[in-house]
């Protein structure tokens, strides 16, 4: 039996640290707040030590809802609606008593996500269906190298809690999907027949949303791009946005007279990013609703990423529901989070022991040598498919990445067929002369001799120099028996020697003629040569650039605010000269990344970031020299 003490205190957690000076009522406060079989609130408490992997906070909900149905039994006499509750509060804490007592059991890696029942609300006819992502989010997503399918059950909680309340306001951390819910909402509000407004404040995340909701009808814009439309006036151009970029007031009224006088309004306005709206922007996107008192208005935000001062007051207090799950950033760049947000709830499980970060402090100078550092830190496969944000100096920043280009294609894995190559020419050596040269080299084990030579081959997508060095080498450690070399270059049909061709995607050696036999001396005799890598397929350069897309030809620079509501991969991060960095930009530039985040800190800024977080960064830096990449 709970004691009587635990009870009242947990209740008053539950409800926010509300006050009750009776037992009795804290008691109908708790009854009083069933809703479809399930108290909200106690969701939300064991939800969020869930999370934590802490399991003491959902086994003593589990207790508080035992009593509740105890307690509701009595009123369940009195009342129809009370039994019904009842029975469903019943079959929930059944649901989820089990799952707490499977995960108590079973080691924490094994820990599933998502203990709590995805439970639906068969009688409201206005209610979502699915736990399913629409496939327009899947499919700009997936172009996007990034797989999202479900919801997560707090996700999926969270588009069902918004059927039951017009305004509502949706709390949540970097990384916890506001902007994939907030997509689908207004999809599935669309899908239903109302008419949806999707507004935002950056015009790069409008583009974002903009493929997020194709096909669907919903009408997408920045909140600028928005209100200039109304106005009549020309919109510039989106290259150079800044932050600070937003309507006259002088724009505002006139776009309020336009939309308030016309019938071009809607049944649901949704808002992303809410934190950086101004005061004076609420009464516009209100005005835009055909019903003001009954329409459906949804704010998304985080007060903790609002990068303009003076923001992150919203029109109304009522119902705020909270996403407080991590489902973007792997472990490593959580960490760095939690040192600008010390109380944000842990990451997904699956991110913990994933992602890597990479740290330089540069002088002023170096900064190019630095960057080089860390773009060569990324995979070859990444490396054209980054973000680069910076902050600082955009004139400056722009300059310095203005100088670098990268050389980028298929990974045809030319290493593993140079081993092989090796390998083979070593099996099939009776072409070769000094077998006993193979035995000093190699210990008798003439496969893992050549593998321990060609290990420092690097990982790039085309050889380096170095590679073509080390392969002629290990070439020449070979002899060809003269008469061999000889009948092999008065052979039509072989003196050209071999070439590279591609084979489902990986880089093969072959013969010129198809029905030749390949002799182990053509291998040795093509690696000798200083041009053996000519006729792999060639890299295409790809260039950075401020104010473009991204192409096969592009990698976008970004200024941080520019950013913001998007996410990447891989993101590298500049910071140049720097005198004072806003501890919101620093947070909103490292939660960009998904699973891998490399900075490089012109050592003039590095005193503009946050103590906690440069210990954090010095000690990745300290501990990255003993690593050649990412984990």
């Amino acid at each position: 039996m709970l004691e009587r003490s635990e009870w009242f205190s947990l209740v008053e957690e539950v409800a926010g640290k509300a006050t009750f000076r009776e037992y009795d009522q804290a008691l109908d406060y708790a009854v009083g707040k069933l809703r479809e079989g399930f108290a909200s609130e106690l969701w939300e408490g064991a939800k969020r030590a869930w999370n934590t992997g802490d399991l003491a906070w959902p086994e003593l909900v589990l207790r508080l809802l035992g009593l509740i149905a105890r307690e509701a039994s009595k009123a369940a006499i009195h009342s129809s609606d009370s039994a019904k509750q009842l029975a469903r509060l019943r079959e929930e804490i059944k649901t989820l008593d089990d799952a707490v007592r499977k995960a108590a059991a079973e080691p924490e890696d094994d820990i599933p996500n998502e203990p709590f029942p995805n439970s639906k609300d068969s009688g409201d006819a206005g209610a979502d269906d699915g736990d399913s992502f629409a496939s327009s989010i899947k499919n700009h997503m997936a172009a996007l190298d990034r797989r999202v399918r479900k919801l997560t059950g707090e996700q999926f909680y969270v588009i069902n809690q918004l059927h039951k309340n017009n305004r509502v306001r949706i709390s949540g951390i970097a990384g916890s999907g506001k902007t994939l819910v907030a997509a689908e909402k207004s999809i599935r509000l669309a899908k239903a027949g109302l008419r949806t407004l999707f507004l935002c404040h950056n015009p790069l995340l409008a583009t974002h949303l903009s493929g997020l909701t194709r096909g669907s009808g919903v009408v997408v814009a920045s909140f600028t791009q928005w209100a200039l439309a109304l106005a009549g006036t020309p919109s510039a151009s989106n290259a150079h946005w800044s932050k600070y970029d937003e309507p006259t007031q002088d724009t505002l009224g006139l776009a309020f007279n336009r939309i308030t006088s016309s019938g071009d309004r809607y049944a649901a306005v949704i808002i992303d990013e809410g934190q950086d709206f101004r005061d004076e922007w609420w009464l516009l996107a209100e005005a835009a609703l055909a019903e003001p008192r009954y329409g459906i208005f949804y704010i998304f935000y985080d007060d903790t990423q609002a990068l303009l001062p003076h923001r992150a007051r919203y029109p109304f207090d009522e119902t705020i529901i909270d996403l407080s799950r991590n489902c973007r950033n792997a472990g490593r760049i959580y960490e760095l989070m939690r040192c600008l947000h010390p109380v944000a709830p842990l990451s997904d499980r699956g991110l913990r022991k994933i992602g890597d970060v990479f740290m330089e402090v540069c002088s002023l100078g170096y900064e190019r040598a630095a960057i080089e550092r860390a773009i060569s830190w990324f995979p070859p496969a990444e490396r054209e498919r980054l973000t680069v944000l910076f902050a600082g100096d955009a004139a400056a920043t722009e300059s310095i990445f203005g100088t670098f280009s990268l050389h980028a294609g298929q990974d045809v894995s030319w290493q593993d067929e140079v081993r092989l190559m090796f390998v083979r020419a070593l099996r099939t050596r009776h072409t070769l002369a000094a077998p006993s040269l193979f035995e000093n080299l190699h210990g008798g084990r003439d496969a893992e001799g050549i593998d321990g030579r060609l290990e420092h081959l690097s990982s790039e997508p085309r050889p380096s120099p170095g590679d073509v060095r080390l392969v002629q080498e290990t070439a020449n450690l070979f002899k060809v028996r003269p008469d061999v070399r000889r009948e092999i270059l008065s052979d039509p049909n072989r003196r050209e020697g071999l070439v590279w061709q591609i084979v489902e995607g990986k880089a093969k050696l072959r013969s010129r003629h198809r029905n030749i036999k390949m002799f182990a001396s053509e291998i040795i005799m093509h690696f000798e040569m200083d041009v053996w890598d000519v006729r792999l397929p060639p890299l295409r350069t790809v260039r950075f650039a401020r104010g473009e897309a991204r192409s096969p030809q592009t990698v976008p620079i970004h200024h941080i605010s520019e950013f913001k509501g998007l996410e990447s991969t891989s993101v590298l991060l500049y910071i140049h000269s720097l005198d004072s960095m806003a501890q919101e930009e620093l947070l909103v530039a490292i939660s960009r990344a998904r699973l891998l985040l490399a900075i490089v800190v012109q050592s003039q800024a590095e005193r503009s970031i946050p103590p906690a977080l440069r210990e954090a960064l010095r000690s990745f830096e300290r501990n990255q020299s003993q690593s050649d990449g990412p984990r």
